[in-house]
């Protein structure tokens, strides 16, 4: 299989660390929301498993909300609030294709997601921050809450590096199935029609993300319009071929990916909230 097919994989199951690291480091944008925002609940992956070609970031959550988790229970035995990193309701219907292409050289709309604010009041800033990152960063003091998002954040990505049925096996078999190969080999003739030659979806991204490059300011404005304009076929194209392809993947493929990793999968699930008495904080920053 060629490189850019490779990658429409890796968009649908290979999320994990980029998310789960925002569980560490995104306190800086809070929000009043739920945990979820919309996104599937992890637990779901258990009874459901083509859930995980439904929703490509559901490992990336259930990562995030142990980290956030870890962090919180930490936070609130030390008297704060930590309410975590930044989400938006309804993150699903926030792009149009037909006005925000894929957002890059279209961008998309104004206004259309507020993401808030929120933490610590001003007189409490270095209190909390001392609580999270600990009353030094040379490693003197004590250890702050950072750390044990750090240490879960570590024990759940060496949890799926060390998967019986791997990510990366999921993906080679994705691939290779013949739904797949002939529904992106489907997608590719709908684009034809319209007048696009992709052999793949990501072949668009890669594409105008290197003529916007080096476009100049008239230029950038014609590929903002052409993007909008692919985007539309696109989807189009990928609700009439790629996503019945996709769902008859994962329907074969992900129950057996659960029922070889359930051990594994259940331990990456979010525990409940601890009492504060019960938390133990670890005593490196990591």
């Amino acid at each position: 299989m060629n490189r850019p097919t490779r990658r429409l994989v890796l968009i649908w199951l290979a999320t994990t660390v980029v998310v789960a690291g925002a569980g560490v480091l995104g306190y800086r944008s809070l929000v009043g929301a739920s945990d979820l925002a919309g996104r599937t609940a992890p637990e779901t992956l258990l009874e459901n498993p083509a859930a995980l070609f439904e929703d490509p970031g559901l490992i990336g959550t259930a990562v995030e909300m142990t980290v956030y988790r870890a962090i919180a229970d930490c936070m609130a035995a030390r008297g704060f609030d930590y309410r975590g990193p930044a989400v938006a309701e309804g993150i699903d219907t926030v792009l149009d294709p037909a006005v925000d292409g894929y957002g890059i050289a279209a961008g998309a709309g104004d206004g259309q997601v507020a993401v808030g604010s929120g933490g610590a009041a001003p007189a409490d800033r270095d209190a909390y921050e001392r609580a999270l990152y600990g009353t030094s960063l040379d490693g003197g003091g004590t250890a702050g809450c950072a750390a044990a998002g750090a240490a879960e954040l570590q024990r759940a990505l060496q949890t799926i590096e060390n998967l019986p049925y791997s990510i990366e096996d999921l993906e080679r078999n994705a691939l290779a199935h013949p739904a797949m190969v002939n529904g992106l080999a489907e997608w590719s003739a709908c684009m034809s029609r319209a007048g696009y030659s992709y052999d793949t979806p990501t072949e668009i991204l890669t594409d105008l993300a290197e003529r916007l490059a080096s476009a100049g300011p008239d230029e950038a404005r014609r590929l903002a319009e052409e993007e909008r304009e692919i985007a539309v076929v696109d989807f189009a194209c990928r609700d009439r071929h790629l996503a019945p392809a996709e769902a008859e993947v994962a329907a074969e493929l992900t129950p057996g990916f659960v029922a070889a990793n359930r051990p594994q999968l259940e331990s990456l699930l979010p525990p409940p909230p601890n009492p504060p008495g019960q938390v133990t904080v670890p005593t490196g920053l990591g």
